[in-house]
């Protein structure tokens, strides 16, 4: 798709007026919503309904018992299994794109959010299959709302 000047100069408006709101890339990061359950001087241990309760690096960054925020993880350091494993949700997959070197998956977690992964090994999964998804937590980084 090719963007007319226009089309550019009001994208590039946008970034600078408010850069917090845009993340450029393909496939796009993804966000989970969670809540801090406990802090500690250099982790924030978040958890959701559906995740289990996961100590994520603050990074330098305070946050407090009870606060909402987003869990942002990139689709490559997402990685799907056939099992539950920590650190991990569930989900059922609804979309595979095999791109030769990388497979591009769209999981639909329990509460409807999509999740993309995007998958280097040569693994096979099946639309309607139901994935772990697994994260490690030294690649993740906290977005407070």
């Amino acid at each position: 798709m090719a963007l007319s000047g226009g089309q550019r100069v009001a994208i590039g408006r946008a970034i600078v007026r408010h850069p917090k709101e845009f993340f450029l890339g393909s496939p796009s990061m993804n966000f989970i919503p969670v809540q801090v359950a406990d802090v500690k001087d250099d982790a924030v241990l978040v958890e959701s309904d559906e995740l289990s309760p996961v100590w994520i690096p603050s990074r330098g960054k305070s946050y407090t018992k009870g606060q909402n925020v987003e869990l942002g993880i990139r689709p490559q350091y997402i990685e799907p299994h056939h099992e539950r494993h920590a650190n991990s949700f569930s989900g059922h997959i609804v979309l595979t794109e095999r791109l030769g070197t990388e497979t591009v998956l769209e999981i639909k977690r329990l509460n409807g959010q999509s999740v993309i992964a995007c998958v280097s090994q040569d693994e096979v999964f099946d639309i309607g299959e139901e994935a772990s998804l697994s994260f490690d937590p030294e690649r993740v980084h906290i977005f407070a709302e």
